[in-house]
């Protein structure tokens, strides 16, 4: 029997194995992750992701492996683990190796076995149309001579596109490496630095990988206390590699002692026997296991000292039903004043030419023959009639401000249920004044059309759960704002047109359910708060899709 059954756990909630399914998505970590797949999509070239040792660097590729992979076969991912070569010539043969090519002859040259790369690049980037992504793991190992090569094959491209994309997970000491060797740096597209998590980050992580090791949903949230969690943030200094390592052994400590909680005590009871095993090596907090309360009250009291900002209760967002009542004739389809509590954020200008799609104008009547001046019988009485918008005039579902921290593709990923290279191109062509997806201002008013003509009412019979409804994209998108980064990352915008004409925006969770306990036993899973007023339905609100679930 393994351990983790004692607890009521299905996995290994705390393994060292870089597994996907344990990828806790911090906001350094996302972000991370979204530019680099930005960079590849647009196929601009080699990325480099720094990172002391067990920042989450491995994880991290092999999360980006499994991203990519989801796409419809348009990425070819390889990976190269260990790139300590001897010589170029055993770098190029197994470059050949990894990217699935005929294996060069004995006789081959270096050169000419460059040239068979470049054709092979050429044949999968330009005449096949897909994305060639090279991800090198352990970076720092590369020689000299890999350097340069790998700068070589960024020389190979087209007039809008490199034919090779390079990923490199490196410890920090490559940044030194790139220093010496100006012509490789002035390559790369995107140098992101992967720091150590905070105390609140270490414990979502803790509780995130139990909640995943739960599997049916039996998740123990007061399995560590508060001083528990302190503890291990203070011992590890946020590694996640530390983190795992540290709560692999109190759980083995709490289930031999026979306790029901992980309190500080026990994990700086933990941290020397780890201390211990490892030779006293690289765990310069180990010297205060001695004095674990006076380590604990300290970080608490630092902790206690820097609240952070409290999050709104959702009792204060006014739900707005759906569909939502016509509006009076000239009267704005959106609302100026949101209807939420908080201070509402800056207002959004209005893009000009979409100034007709965001108000209802009745039709006008027709015109009366000259004949026909004597008023008519009453039988004959000529009715005028509101009339909604079609579907086609609504171009639009609103203008969103980028704050500080955020990406294009984040805004993407929120908006339309996913990122693609169709949707990047989509949002684009709508801001001809965006020339640079990649690296934005903050304050940039980014304007996203819709991205698809009116959807069938899906009948598939499955429950979802519903968090919010807004009338305007920017309160739906300041709710998302307003949400942890992991519970966000499973939230979506849906956008649906009441019969009435009127743009209407739901948050709700990705997933769809087979049945009601599985969605209610879902809706458990997330953060109390955050589920207290979410609901389970099964049919959709009367009206048009603008935005079907995918």
């Amino acid at each position: 029997m393994e351990y983790f059954t004692l607890l009521h756990l299905e996995k290994e909630p705390f393994s060292n194995s870089p597994d996907p399914d344990f990828f806790y998505a911090s906001a350094q970590h996302m972000e991370c992750l979204q530019k680099v797949e930005l960079t590849i999509r647009l196929r601009q070239g080699m990325s480099v992701v720094l990172g002391e040792v067990g920042t989450g660097k491995t994880t991290l590729c092999r999360q980006l492996i499994r991203k990519l992979n989801l796409d419809d076969g348009l990425v070819d991912t390889h990976l190269i683990l260990d790139p300590a070569f001897v010589s170029e010539r055993e770098f190029l043969l197994t470059l050949c190796a990894t990217l699935a090519m005929p294996e060069p002859g004995d006789d081959d040259g270096e050169r000419q076995i460059k040239e068979e790369i470049k054709t092979h690049l050429f044949e999968r980037a330009v005449e096949q149309e897909r994305i060639v992504c090279l991800l090198i793991d352990e970076g720092q190992k590369l020689p000299d001579y890999c350097l340069e090569g790998l700068r070589e094959l960024l020389n190979y491209e087209t007039n809008n596109a490199k034919l090779l994309q390079i990923v490199i997970f490196a410890q920090e000491e490559f940044r030194e490496r790139m220093a010496a060797h100006a012509n490789f740096t002035d390559r790369i597209a995107t140098l992101y630095t992967l720091e150590p998590l905070g105390f609140a980050e270490t414990k979502k992580m803790i509780r995130y990988r139990l909640r995943q090791a739960s599997g049916s949903g039996n998740f123990l949230p007061d399995l560590f206390s508060f001083w528990g969690f302190l503890a291990i943030w203070w011992l590890t200094r946020g590694y996640p590699r530390k983190i795992v390592m540290l709560c692999s052994k109190t759980l083995i400590s709490l289930i031999i002692q026979n306790g029901s909680t992980v309190g500080a005590r026990l994990v700086f009871a933990c941290s020397k026997r780890v201390a211990s095993a490892a030779g006293g090596r690289g765990v310069r907090w180990i010297a205060l296991a001695g004095l674990p309360v006076l380590a604990a009250v300290l970080a608490g009291a630092w902790y206690l000292s820097h609240p952070r900002q409290p999050r709104p209760p959702m009792a204060a967002v006014e739900i707005v039903p759906s569909p939502l009542p016509p509006p009076a004739p000239a009267a704005p389809l959106l609302p100026a004043s949101p209807p939420v509590s908080v201070s509402p954020p800056p207002p959004i200008p209005s893009r000009p030419e979409s100034a007709a799609a965001t108000a209802v104008v009745p039709e006008a009547p027709p015109a009366a023959a000259p004949q026909a001046l004597a008023p008519p019988p009453a039988a004959e009485e000529v009715q005028i009639v509101e009339t909604a918008p079609p579907v086609a005039a609504i171009r639009e579902l609103g203008n969103l401000r980028l704050e500080r921290g955020e990406t294009l593709s984040k805004m993407i990923a929120r908006v339309y249920g996913r990122f693609t290279t169709a949707s990047l191109q989509l949002v684009l062509d709508h801001n001809p004044t965006i020339t640079n997806g990649d690296n934005l201002p903050t304050g940039t008013i980014v304007t996203f059309p819709v991205e698809s003509g009116p959807q069938p009412q899906p009948a598939d019979g499955r429950f979802r759960i519903r968090f919010a409804e807004f009338p305007s994209l920017d309160q739906a998108y300041q709710f998302l704002r307003r949400i942890p980064e992991a519970e966000a990352a499973q939230l979506r915008i849906l956008a649906l047109l009441s019969p009435a004409g009127e743009l209407g925006f739901q948050v709700i969770h990705e997933e769809s359910f087979g049945s009601e306990l599985l969605a209610r036993k879902r809706l458990a899973q997330l953060e109390q708060w955050l589920a207290d007023t979410a609901v389970v339905f099964q049919q959709w609100a009367e009206g048009t899709l603008l935005l079907a679930p995918q």
